[in-house]
């Protein structure tokens, strides 16, 4: 399966979903959600054991597209395109899903981290929740943060907006390994294949 946003591979018996929007960051759009969604619906049926979910460009994803923000995609998704919909189904997936993050994992990109069971980011990689700023509350951010890296870690992160760079983000336990971006891709699936 090839989506135009989401691309669909597979690596023997585990799945590679990667965000294929590299103009854009990779920033979370109707489009990406819902190729996201079908793409965990085809893992599920071809009997995949593992998702690995990467991304094409110089980020992993860049929060929210505004363009899809501005014409009211929040106001009443579709159950398909409605990304807390999609973080949840991710975070309750009964296979096991692993990011493989590099470049910035900002806003929804990190809350699609934190909805995944492990996490292994290049040292290039670097996670920051802004969304305060813009006057948007991170439900998401909120529900997961502080039971990955504990309350008070939590709540500095969502409060201060702090860019956190990966060394710093494997120190806290936001994410499980730091590797050289070469090896990014290869590690995640080999993770995948262990669990």
């Amino acid at each position: 399966m090839n989506g135009n946003k989401v691309l669909y591979e597979r690596r023997g018996d585990i799945a590679l979903l990667t965000l294929n929007d590299p103009d854009r960051r990779n920033a979370l759009s109707r489009e990406i959600v819902r190729g996201l969604s079908r793409a965990l619906d085809t893992a599920l049926n071809e009997g995949m054991r593992a998702v690995v979910i990467a991304a094409k460009g110089s980020s992993f994803c860049a929060g929210a597209n505004i363009d899809d923000l501005r014409d009211g995609w929040m106001e009443c998704p579709a159950p398909d395109e409605d990304p807390a919909a999609m973080f949840k189904r991710i975070a309750e997936f009964d296979r096991p899903v692993v990011a493989a993050v590099h470049g910035a994992a900002v806003g929804g990109g990190m809350e699609l981290t934190l909805a995944c069971d492990l996490v292994v980011a290049a040292e290039s990689a670097w996670f920051c929740m802004p969304e305060l700023g813009h006057g948007v509350i991170p439900n998401t951010g909120l529900a997961l943060l502080s039971r990955v890296i504990g309350l008070r870690r939590a709540s500095e992160l969502i409060l201060t907006r702090r860019r956190l760079p990966a060394d710093e983000s494997q120190a806290i336990g936001l994410v499980n390994r730091v590797l050289p971006s070469d090896k990014l891709l290869d590690e995640a699936l080999l993770l995948a294949e262990k669990v």
